[in-house]
């Protein structure tokens, strides 16, 4: 008689829990639209049929343009939240919560990282900057890489995409500035295809030399490793908190390192055991 106490008391918190998750989902109906850096736009949009597969009433939709652009929109207070490709600067927070009706939160959700890239033909395995003598080519969607150094880039030049500046760096002997991201899945074809064009180079800082992968991304070794956030108010409305929330779900990460780069938040890894019975032999 307990035990069929026990599974109907079960069953009943199995059902109400399921209905929780289904008032839950069917509660949030209509489109979020979240704003998004450019350079972001692959990236991101893996994340579509991820949040809308559990949320099936619900449509995510990002609305893309350059970095520069977005922050004006929000420091203006046009715009409710805006992704990044780096972290804000506190001058830049302090700003934002002067003109903003509502204090700003950002949430940083991916690690990515500058790849330092050169011909295939080149000699050089290493790039130093203070040695360099080298045109560097960065794009116009990755102009904020020059913060990322202590001395100034000198003989920098911008083309429009990173992949504008792998093929530029695969036809010229010059040294290229890109997100790992854009190459870092060795799974995926055109990821495979564009790696193939360009030498990975190693990333030399005061007579150490760094090089770049995932696991130097995850702690934190290498030093150009960068920062994607979601700003937002630091108390978004009901739906934008549910997207805040969704980013560091174990199914996101998962998709984040499928991707090629490390989430801030990594998923629990599983593991099942099985007993076996073992004979020990004298």
């Amino acid at each position: 008689m307990k035990i069929l106490k026990l599974l109907l008391i079960l069953c009943s918190l199995v059902f109400f829990s399921a209905c929780m998750n289904n008032d839950a989902s069917e509660k949030y109906e209509g489109t979020l639209t979240i704003y998004a850096d450019i350079n972001q736009e692959k990236f991101l949009k893996q994340f579509i049929p991820v949040f809308e597969n559990i949320h099936p009433k619900s449509k995510l939709e990002f609305k893309y343009s350059d970095a520069q652009r977005l922050l004006q929109l929000y420091f203006a207070d046009s715009i409710s939240n805006m992704v990044l490709s780096r972290d804000l600067s506190p001058v830049e927070i302090a700003y934002a919560n002067q003109n903003r009706k509502t204090v700003s939160k950002q949430y940083y959700f991916a690690d990515d990282a500058v790849a330092v890239i050169g011909n295939k033909n080149s000699k050089d395995t290493v790039f130093n900057l203070k040695s360099n003598t080298k045109t560097i080519i960065i794009s116009q969607y990755n102009k904020d890489y020059i913060n990322l150094f202590s001395d100034s880039l000198k003989n920098t030049y911008a083309l429009k995409t990173p992949e504008d500046v792998i093929q530029y760096i695969s036809e010229n002997d010059a040294v290229g500035l890109v997100p790992f991201s854009i190459f870092s899945n060795d799974k995926d074809k055109k990821h495979r295809a564009l790696r193939a064009q360009i030498k990975l180079l190693g990333y030399e800082k005061n007579d150490t030399v760094y090089k770049l992968s995932q696991s130097s991304i995850a702690d934190f070794s290498y030093p150009l490793v960068t920062h994607t956030v979601l700003v937002t108010p630091k108390y978004p409305e009901p739906f934008l908190k549910l997207f805040s929330t969704f980013l560091f779900k174990d199914r996101t990460s998962r998709v984040i390192l499928h991707y090629g780069i490390v989430p801030a938040k990594l998923p629990e890894l599983k593991v099942e055991l099985k007993s076996k019975n073992y004979v020990i032999e004298e």
